[in-house]
């Protein structure tokens, strides 16, 4: 179901921030770390078939991933910093292979050495673009910095009266 109950205030938060295409529940998640849930009967006379289809389906769900922050960046990210880590562990292996001479083509050893190493360092770079590609992304959806959760205010009128 996609009723929500929200506070007035957080409401009108999340409203200044919340960009073009942006979920409300992504917006949420950036000013609320405390959901809640409860399930709510439908009566029968209610329910109906959806009125979307499996490729609406997915673009939201597409959608959804692309707005919902950085996540699938970072992973790349780490995606690359690990397969550069293993590149270099296989390229010694290979190497130490071909000096113990396991590894009798000539030749073979460089080139699994150089698709490692710059597999690796494709991946690395990818993720570094990744990170600053997150950036933008965080900026053009309008996510905040920071939310001031509450405002101590000063009644001007009763400190000119003292």
């Amino acid at each position: 179901s996609s009723f929500r109950l929200i506070d007035g205030e957080l409401a009108r938060t999340v409203s200044a921030y919340a960009g073009n295409g942006v979920y409300l529940d992504v917006a949420l998640t950036w000013v609320v770390d405390n959901i809640e849930t409860c399930k709510i009967a439908s009566r029968p006379e209610l329910r109906q078939r959806s009125g979307y289809s499996f490729r609406t389906l997915l673009s939201h769900f597409w959608r959804l991933v692309l707005s919902s922050g950085t996540r699938p960046l970072r992973a790349v990210t780490f995606l690359g910093v690990g397969s550069s880590a293993l590149a270099i562990v296989g390229g010694l292996v290979v190497v130490y292979r071909r000096v113990a001479n396991e590894i009798p083509v000539a030749g073979w050893t460089s080139m699994t050495v150089i698709v490692l190493f710059f597999s690796g360092l494709i991946l690395l770079a990818l993720g570094v673009l990744a990170e600053y590609l997150g950036i933008v992304v965080r900026t053009v959806v309008g996510k905040p910095l920071y939310v001031i959760r509450s405002s101590p205010r000063i009644d001007l009128r009763k400190e000119v009266q003292k």
